[in-house]
This record gives structure tokens, sequence and C-alpha cells, in this order.
């Protein structure tokens, strides 16, 4: 019986993917927002992670809007940023909009959801945050067993 193993395991092919993130938005919800005096808010929410900025669309007059598309932020270095921010606005035109209130999160591994109170309202966000591993060679580790 023989068996034969690499001397050396592969080194990663793409260091540059070392201790990256990718960071998707997966629901955005408002409640009780005021912006407007006489009707109701025409909101829509920013979303920065570093220099990457999301935005989702305005949803018109409506204090409590859900905003259920995916957000995909990409993927930036984690020793850049370790926070996501969340800006909630009134659209009044493109020139004249309303800040309604903005909060920041810490950024976690997996699944995350929570609720930020603002100066008009609440935002509940729901965001999932993946590690990049390091992608090793197809050869990373080979076992031949000859009986």
């Amino acid at each position: 019986t023989s068996s034969s193993l690499p001397t050396k395991i592969h080194q990663p092919t793409r260091n540059a993917e070392r201790g990256k993130a990718r960071v998707i938005i997966t629901a955005l919800r408002a409640t009780n927002l005021w912006g407007d005096t006489t009707t109701a808010t025409d909101a829509y929410v920013k979303v920065f992670f570093g220099k990457l900025v999301g935005r989702a669309p305005v949803i018109l007059n409506n204090d409590n809007p859900v905003w259920k598309m995916p957000l995909d932020l990409g993927t930036l270095v984690l020793s850049d940023i370790s926070k996501l921010k969340f800006e909630v606005w009134d659209e009044d035109n493109t020139w004249n909009d309303d800040l309604l209130g903005k909060c920041e999160r810490d950024l976690t591994a997996g699944i995350n959801s929570g609720m930020c109170n603002l100066n008009n309202g609440d935002i509940h966000h729901f965001f999932h945050m993946a590690r990049l591993m390091v992608k090793y060679s197809a050869c990373f580790l080979q076992l031949l067993y000859i009986y």
C-alpha cells in the first residue's frame, strides 16, 4: 500500500480577496415618517458602505414605505470600513430634499436586522454581510491512495 500527498499545499491564488466583504441590503422599511406638512412623505433611502452608495427608489405619498428589493452595495476591504450608514430622505424636488434622519450600524457577518430612531420616524433594516474567503487553486489538497 502506498499513498501520495502533495509536499506543499498550494498558496492562495488571489490574495487580493483576503479581508473583503460583500454587503447586500435585503429589505428596508420606514415607519411614522414626517417630511411634508400637507402630504405624506415621498421617501427614499441612501445606504453608505465606505465609498459605495446605494439608493432605494422613491416611494410616493407614504409615511410607512417598504422597499423589498435587494440593494447590492458591492465589495470592499473590511479594514477600511466597519459600519453601514443609512439616511432617509423626503423628496421635494432634486435640489430641496429633506433629510429625515440618519444612523450607523456596525457590520457583522451573517444576516443582520435592526431599527434606528430618526428625527422624523424610524428605519428598519435587514442586510446580509458575507466575508469573501480566500480562493485556493483547484489542487488545494490531493489525497491519492493506491492499494
